[in-house]
C-alpha cells in the first residue's frame, strides 16, 4: 500500500466504525471547541504535483471539523491564503458552478462542504518551501496546526516546442480527405517532439489548433497544453492505432486514443498533462437543438449555473450505434470519427455492435506509474473520455471534462488503478464522470481491484453516474474510497452502483461525506445487480460468486429536486444480496416519490428524512432483513415490518398426508410477524441435496409434485414477511412415497449429442435435447471429468430449456485445449442417462505479460572505428519472442513506425551492428516484444497489442575521435564490454571492485537525473553493462504496479558494476554506479 493513501484508509475506518481508540470528545471541559481535534491533518503533497514553480497541498479534515469555515496556509512560517480563495484563484471554473450552486441556497438547506488545497505558486526553482495549515473557526480563531510539509520544487525544465520539430497549426480539420499526408506529418512531427524530451523535460504546445492521430508518451515528462493550444484528434481511424484491448482478456478489438501510455512490465512512469490547452477528441458533432453541426453549441443554463459565456458547456450530438454513421447521407451522420470508426469497422466485416466498439478512446493510459493531470479541458471523444487501466499513483487535478452528447462518454474510468485522487475538477459528461470497474466474470481474478481513492471538491453536472460511479465491471472489486465536499447538478444519479450477478466481485469499504446533490434525473443513490449494458458485446465466464455492495456509509448527504425518481434504490439478489449500507443524517427536498429497497440486509437508516413535498410511502422494502431504521427516520407500516420479522410459535409442526408415489400432501402450523407473513417456503431434499424449492403464499397447506415412488423425501418449511425477513428454523418432517402407481422413469431422447457454441478462452455454450418422464430431477455438467454446473429442474418456465433445447453457459474450461463435455440427467434415484461426450476447443492462452530478461541478462558493445556492434542473451516469454527493439540515446533503430502496442521491431536476431557513428558518448539499450496469437493475427475483430518488455540490458560507449597519430590509430585494437568478475579483475573483494571496476548512480531528484563518469582506468579492458533489473516479471499486475518505482527502468539499480568503453590512449574511464 502506497504511503500517499494511508490517510484515506483512516478516514474510511475512522467512518466505518473499525478503529476504535479515536478520541471521540468534540468540545473541551470549558465548551469551547477542541482545536486539536479540529485542526487538519495529513497535510501532504499529490504524487508529482508540482514543479519549477509550484507546489500543489492537499490535507484531511480532524476529527471534529464541523465548525471549520475555512484554512489558513502558511509557506515558511509565514501566511500567504485562504484554502478558499485559493481555489477561487485556481479552479476559477469549478469554483464559479459550485458558488451559483450556494447562491441559490437561500435557506441554507444544503451540506456546506470545505476546500481541502492550496497551490502554493510564483515559487522558485530547484528550492525548499516548508508548509503547514490551521483550521478557521466562524469567530476567526485557528485550531492547532496541522503536520508540517517540505517539498522541494524542481529545477526549471528544459523545454521541446513542438514547433521545433515540425508541427503546424492545421485549424480544425473535419473533413480529413485530401489532407491524410498533412495530419500525418503533423502526428510524425509531435511525436518526435516527446521523443525527443529528455527525462525531467516538458513537451510544449503553444497555441494554436494541431490535428494529431495516435500519440505515444513516455516516462518521466510533462506535456504542457500553453493557453490556446488544442490538440485535436483527427477524424481519420486509420491514424489510431487498432489493436487495444480493454483487458487482456477481452473477446472484443478496441482502438488507442489520441494520447497513449503502455506497458505490461510497469515500466512506463511519471507522467504529467498540464495547461490550460484542450484535447478534443473531434468525436461527434455538435447538437444545436435537434441540428447537428461541426459549429460549437452549447447548453442552456438553469437557476444554479453561473453567468457568463466563459462558464458556457458544449452539448454534443445524441449518438447511437444506429445513428453514428449514415451509409446513404454522410452529412446526416451524428459522429465525426466515430462515424469514420465505425464505417470503416463494417466495411472489413464487423456487425455494426462491433463496428461501435472500434471508436478511439481520448486518453488511454495502462500500466504506467504515476500520472497527474491538471488544468486541462477534456473534450468530444469518440468513445470514452480517459481511460486509466492498471495505473498506480494517479492524480487529477482542477481538470475541465466536458462530453455531455457523447454516446459512452465517461469522463474518467479508474480501472484496477490504486491510489488515486480527484478534486478540484468539473465533469459534464455523457455517461459516467467518476467511473470504477476491474474486471469481468471468473478470468478477473487476473486483475487487480480499483482501490485507495479519493475524492473532493469537484462538481459534477451532466453525467450518467456522478460524483461515484461504481461498476459494471466490478470483478476484482471495486473498494477504499471517499468521496467528501463535493456539489452535483443535474447528475442522473450521483452515487451509482451497477453490476450483474455474473460479473462477480462488487463494491466494498465506501465513505460518502458532506456532499450537496440538486436536481438528480434518476435515483440519488443507486445500488443494483440488474444492471445491463446494451452495447456490451464482450463475452466472459460468469463469476461463481454473485457481485455485492457491502460496507457503504453515506453521511451528511442533501438532496433536493422535482424527480418522480425514488432518492433511495437497492436492488440486491434474494439470497445473497448486498449488506451493511448505512445512511445516516441524509435529507431528501421535495422528493415525490419514496425509497425502494430489495435484497439489502444489515443495514441502518439514521435521521433519514423528507422535507418538503413527502411522499406519503417514503419507503418500500421487500426480500431484506435485519434493517434498522432509528433517529428522526419515519416509522411506517414497512418500516415496522422490516425491523422484526416472523417467528414460529414454540413447538411448531408440519404433517405429511395423501401421501402418493408422486406427491405428498404438506400442512403447518402458522407462524407470526408484527404485521403479517406473506409467504411460506417449501424446501425438498432428497438426502442433503436440495431438490426444490417453492414459495407457496400466506397458505398453510401445500401439496408437493413430481416426485418418485419409494424415495424419502424431507420438507422443510419457513416463513417470510413483506420485506422479506425470513425464518431459518422452521419445522420439517420426512415422508417416504408409496410404490409405483404408473410412474414413468426417466427417459433418454432420440438424439443425445450435446452442440458446444460461442467457445472462448475458459467457456462455452451447450445445447442438447432433454430427457422424459416423470422425475427428471437435474442435468449434472461436466468439463474434463469435473461438475461445472447443475441444472435443477430445468424447464421452460424457468428459462433453462429454450426453443426445445436445455441450454446453459459454461466455464472452467482449459484454455488452448480441446475439452470433453460430457452431461449426466438424474432422477431422485440417481438413475443416469448420459449424453454423448463432445469437444469444446478453447481459444489458446491470452497474454497478460511482457518478455523477461534474466537477472545475468547483458548488453555487449564492441566498439569497431566508428561502429557498435551489440549482443545479448535471449529474452524468454510464456508465448514466444517476436524480436528485439534496439535503441540508441532512446532513439529506435529501424525503418517503420514504432509504438507501444505495434509490432515493428529493428532485429529479430541477438546482435545488432549501429554504424556511423559520431565522437560522442552512446548509451544502448535492447527491449524484447512477445507474439501471441491474437497481437500475430490479421483476422477482423482479433488484433491486439504486442507486449514489449519496457526493460532490458543497456550499455554505454564513447567513441572518440580519430587519434591524428597514426602509429596508434594502426595500433588501435576492438573492445569490447564483457563480464565484470571477481576473477578477470584479479579480486573478489568489494574493495577491489570499487577500484577496478566501473559503476553507474542515478543521482535523481524527482523527475531530474544527472549522470556523472569518474573512476579508474581498469586493469582489464574487459568490463560488463549488466541490467540487474530482476527481469523475471512472471507475477501478475498487482506484483508489476509494486514493483513500479520513479525512473528510468532500464536505467536504475544496475547489478554490481557497469563501465563505460572510451577508444583512447590510456585505457577507459570509468562511471559512478547507477543506483534506485
Amino acid at each position: 500500500m502506497k504511503k500517499k493513501m494511508l490517510s484515506v484508509l483512516l478516514a474510511t475506518a475512522m467512518a466505518l466504525g473499525t478503529i476504535s481508540t479515536i478520541d471521540t470528545a468534540v468540545y473541551a471541559v470549558d465548551g469551547a471547541v477542541n482545536t486539536a481535534t479540529s485542526a487538519p491533518v495529513n497535510l501532504q503533497v499529490p504524487n508529482l504535483a508540482y514543479d519549477d514553480d509550484s507546489i500543489t497541498l492537499i490535507w484531511e479534515k480532524g476529527q471534529n471539523y464541523e465548525n471549520i469555515v475555512d484554512y489558513n496556509v502558511y509557506q515558511n512560517g509565514k501566511l500567504v491564503g485562504t484554502a478558499k480563495q485559493n481555489f477561487a484563484e485556481n479552479s476559477k471554473f469549478t469554483n464559479a458552478y459550485i458558488d451559483a450552486f450556494y447562491a441559490k441556497d437561500t435557506n441554507n438547506e444544503h451540506t456546506k462542504i470545505q476546500n481541502l488545497s492550496f497551490k502554493a505558486t510564483g515559487l522558485n526553482p530547484d528550492t525548499e518551501y516548508t508548509f503547514t495549515v490551521k483550521g478557521v473557526l466562524a469567530n476567526g480563531t485557528e485550531t492547532e496546526a496541522s503536520n508540517t510539509v517540505v517539498q522541494k520544487t524542481t529545477p526549471k525544465k528544459q523545454e521541446f516546442n513542438i514547433l521545433d520539430y515540425g508541427a503546424k497549426d492545421t485549424g480544425r480539420i473535419i473533413d480529413y480527405k485530401g489532407r491524410e499526408a498533412e495530419i500525418k506529418a503533423n502526428t510524425k512531427a509531435i511525436q518526435s517532439a516527446i521523443d525527443a524530451c529528455a527525462e525531467g523535460g516538458k513537451v510544449v504546445i503553444p497555441a494554436g489548433t494541431y490535428t494529431s492521430g495516435s500519440l505515444w508518451l513516455k516516462s518521466n515528462i510533462t506535456i504542457e497544453l500553453q493557453k490556446g493550444a488544442v490538440l485535436s484528434g483527427s477524424t481519420n481511424a486509420d491514424d489510431y492505432e487498432q489493436n487495444y484491448l480493454l483487458r487482456n482478456y477481452s473477446t472484443d478489438r478496441r482502438t488507442w486514443g489520441l494520447l497513449n501510455a503502455f506497458t505490461e512490465d510497469g515500466s512506463i512512469e511519471n507522467i504529467r498533462i498540464v495547461g490550460e490547452g484542450i484535447i478534443d477528441g473531434n468525436g461527434w458533432k455538435y447538437d444545436n437543438n435537434g441540428t447537428f453541426t461541426t459549429e460549437p453549441s452549447y447548453q442552456e443554463k438553469d437557476e444554479l449555473d453561473p453567468a457568463g459565456a466563459e462558464y458556457n458547456l458544449p452539448v454534443y450530438a445524441y449518438g447511437s450505434n444506429s445513428k453514428v454513421y449514415n451509409k446513404d447521407d454522410e452529412s446526416k451522420s451524428y459522429g465525426l470519427l466515430a462515424a469514420d470508426a465505425c464505417k470503416k469497422a463494417q466495411e472489413q466485416g464487423y456487425t455494426l455492435a462491433q463496428a461501435y466498439s472500434t471508436r478511439p478512446t481520448l486518453m488511454i493510459m495502462k500500466g504506467v506509474e504515476g500520472v497527474y493531470l491538471e488544468d486541462i479541458t477534456v473534450t468530444n471523444p469518440a468513445f470514452h473520455g480517459m481511460s486509466f487501466g492498471e495505473c498506480n499513483n494517479l492524480v487529477v487535478n482542477s481538470i475541465k471534462d466536458f462530453t455531455f452528447g457523447n454516446n459512452n462518454g465517461d469522463g474518467i474510468g479508474i480501472d484496477s488503478t490504486s491510489n488515486c485522487l480527484v478534486f478540484n475538477s468539473t465533469f459534464d459528461t455523457g455517461d459516467d464522470a467518476i467511473n470504477f470497474a476491474s474486471g469481468l466474470g471468473a478470468l478477473s481474478s487476473y486483475n487487480d481491484p480499483a482501490e485507495n481513492v479519493r475524492i473532493f471538491n469537484n462538481f459534477v453536472r451532466q453525467s450518467h453516474g456522478g460524483i461515484i460511479a461504481a461498476g459494471s465491471h466490478t470483478g476484482a472489486g471495486i473498494k477504499n474510497i471517499l468521496a467528501e465536499d463535493n456539489v452535483s447538478n443535474h447528475s442522473d444519479t450521483p452515487f451509482r452502483f451497477k453490476s450483474a450477478p455474473v460479473n462477480g466481485g462488487g463494491v466494498s469499504d465506501v465513505l460518502i461525506r458532506d456532499n450537496a446533490v440538486a436536481n438528480p434525473n434518476s435515483q440519488a443513490f443507486m445500488f443494483t445487480t440488474k444492471y445491463n449494458d446494451p452495447n456490451q458485446i464482450l463475452a466472459f465466464e460468469a463469476s461463481e460468486a454473485v457481485a455485492k455492495f457491502e460496507n457503504i456509509s453515506i453521511k451528511n448527504v442533501t438532496v433536493s429536486t422535482h424527480t418522480t425518481a425514488d432518492p433511495i434504490k437497492v436492488e440486491g439478489a434474494i439470497t445473497d444480496g448486498h449488506n451493511n449500507i448505512d445512511f445516516d443524517n441524509v435529507k431528501f427536498m421535495n422528493f415525490q416519490k419514496g425509497n425502494s429497497i430489495t435484497g439489502l440486509s444489515n443495514s441502518t437508516f439514521d435521521d433519514v428524512v423528507f422535507i418538503g413535498s413527502t411522499p406519503e410511502n417514503q419507503w418500500k422494502v421487500s426480500d431484506s432483513k435485519n434493517l434498522k431504521f432509528t433517529g428522526t427516520t419515519e416509522e411506517k407500516d414497512s418500516v415496522k415490518d422490516a425491523k422484526e420479522g416472523p417467528a414460529w410459535t414454540e413447538n411448531p409442526s408440519v404433517t405429511g398426508n395423501d401421501v402418493t408415489a408422486q406427491s405428498v400432501k404438506l400442512s403447518w402450523s402458522a407462524a407470526k410477524d408484527n404485521v403479517a407473513v406473506k409467504n411460506y417456503i417449501v424446501k425438498t431434499y432428497v438426502g442433503n441435496d436440495l431438490a426444490d424449492t417453492q414459495i407457496v403464499g400466506n397458505v398453510t397447506e401445500y401439496t408437493e409434485t413430481g416426485l418418485m415412488p419409494g424415495v424419502a423425501y424431507k420438507f422443510v418449511v419457513e416463513a417470510e414477511d413483506a420485506t422479506g425477513n425470513r425464518t431459518d428454523n422452521g419445522p420439517n418432517i420426512t415422508v417416504t412415497t408409496s410404490s409405483e402407481d404408473n410412474f414413468v422413469g426417466i427417459k433418454a431422447p432420440a438424439d443425445t449429442n450435446i452442440t458446444v457454441k460461442d467457445t472462448g478462452y475458459t467457456w462455452t455454450s451447450v445445447y442438447f435435447n432433454p430427457c422424459t418422464g416423470d422425475n427428471v430431477r437435474k442435468y449434472e455438467i461436466y468439463a474434463n471429468g469435473e461438475k461445472v454446473k447443475e441444472l435443477l429442474n430445468a424447464s421452460e418456465q424457468n428459462g433453462m430449456i429454450k426453443n426445445g433445447l436445455v441450454q446453459a453457459s459454461i466455464g472452467k474450461l482449459k484454455q488452448g485445449t480441446e475439452n470433453i463435455i460430457t452431461v449426466k440427467a438424474l432422477d431422485d434415484k440417481g438413475n443416469t442417462i448420459e449424453y454423448t461426450k463432445a469437444i469444446a476447443k478453447t481459444w489458446d492462452k491470452f497474454d497478460d505479460e511482457a518478455p523477461s530478461w534474466a537477472k545475468s541478462s547483458e548488453l555487449k558493445a564492441v566498439v569497431d572505428g566508428n561502429s557498435v556492434k551489440l549482443s545479448w542473451s535471449a529474452a524468454t516469454d510464456d508465448n514466444a519472442i517476436l524480436g528485439y527493439r534496439v535503441y540508441v540515446n532512446g532513439k529506435v533503430q529501424g525503418e517503420g513506425e514504432f509504438n507501444q502496442a505495434n509490432r515493428t521491431l529493428t532485429t529479430t536476431d541477438t546482435s545488432y551492428e549501429i554504424k556511423d557513428l559520431e565522437p560522442g558518448t552512446y548509451t544502448f539499450k535492447v527491449e524484447a516484444g512477445d507474439t501471441w496469437w491474437r497481437s500475430a493475427s490479421t483476422e477482423v475483430g482479433i488484433a491486439a497489442p504486442t507486449n514489449w518488455s519496457g526493460q532490458g540490458p543497456i550499455a554505454t560507449v564513447e567513441i572518440k575521435a580519430p587519434s591524428t597519430d597514426a602509429e596508434e590509430d594502426t595500433n588501435k585494437k576492438d573492445e569490447t564490454t564483457d563480464n565484470v568478475s571477481g576473477d578477470n579483475n584479479n579480486s573478489s573483494t568489494e574493495g577491489n571492485k570499487e577500484d577496478n571496476n566501473a559503476s553507474v548512480e542515478d543521482s535523481k531528484d524527482n523527475t531530474n537525473k544527472e549522470n556523472e563518469t569518474t573512476g579508474n582506468a581498469s586493469e582489464d579492458n574487459n568490463t560488463s553493462v549488466k541490467d540487474s533489473k530482476d527481469a523475471s516479471n512472471t507475477t501478475k499486475k498487482s506484483s508489476k504496479k509494486a514493483s513500479a518505482k520513479t525512473g528510468d527502468k532500464v536505467l536504475k539499480a544496475v547489478a554490481g558494476i557497469a563501465a563505460l568503453m572510451i577508444v583512447s590512449i590510456g585505457g577507459m574511464f570509468l562511471s559512478k554506479k547507477k543506483e534506485d
